[in-house]
């Protein structure tokens, strides 16, 4: 009778410590997010010389330049920070597979096959820019890009503005191969409220913050 219960013990207290490493592991990535959004939203506010209450509104400009090439990528040299960097090369470690997914898990996920994948008959017909379109994806297939197909993708989904949610359904289809500067081509109209939305904030800090200054850094 008392091994029955001493392994009964042993069972509830490993299902104890399993729950709370799991609780844990959930509130530090949590965690890790809030922390490197309220980054972006400060880097932002300095850069606009933007309050820190009003942050939607140097959110919204950010996007806005963004939107056009050249100007979004002297904002990010401009803005980005040695911190913008550390917590970028933290979160690659500590929210690998969860935030963080390369391509080609990415193109795996959503049914893609890369070229090395195609069957001879399929790569005899394609043209030499269709071929060119799949051998330059797999030479990136190592890349970060962000996971949309998990825990992460769900919540933003779930508690963003309709149109992030459809965009995210889009990048499902897109097979790791989304462009920053059609991202936010179609973000400039959402109204200040939806940029006051902490979803929302989040979704634009990953795709047109770190995810850029990530491709920027491993193209340097």
């Amino acid at each position: 009778m008392n091994r029955k219960i001493a392994i009964l013990f042993c069972l509830l207290l490993t299902f104890s410590l399993n729950s709370q490493s799991n609780s844990l592991l959930k509130e530090s990535r949590s965690d890790l997010i809030e922390v490197m959004v309220d980054h972006f939203e400060n880097i932002v506010c300095k850069y606009y010389n933007i309050y820190k209450e009003e942050s939607f509104k140097a959110i919204k400009k950010f996007t806005n330049d963004s939107d056009e090439v050249f100007k979004g990528f002297k904002n990010l040299e401009q803005i980005v920070t040695q911190e913008s960097i550390e917590l970028l090369n933290q979160s690659k470690i500590e929210l690998k597979n969860y935030l963080w997914i390369t391509k080609k898990q990415r193109q795996q996920k959503s049914k893609y096959l890369s070229y090395s994948e195609l069957s001879t008959q399929v790569k005899e017909v394609l043209d030499s820019t269709t071929t060119k379109y799949y051998k330059n994806l797999e030479r990136k297939d190592s890349e970060l890009t962000i996971n949309y197909f998990g825990e992460y993708g769900k919540n933003i989904s779930v508690n963003s503005n309709d149109d992030i949610a459809d965009l995210i359904t889009t990048f499902k289809e897109l097979h790791g191969n989304s462009d920053s500067g059609l991202i936010a081509a179609a973000l400039v109209n959402l109204t200040s409220e939806d940029y006051k939305n902490k979803a929302t904030k989040t979704f634009i800090a990953f795709e047109l913050f770190y995810a850029c200054l990530n491709s920027h850094v491993e193209n340097e």
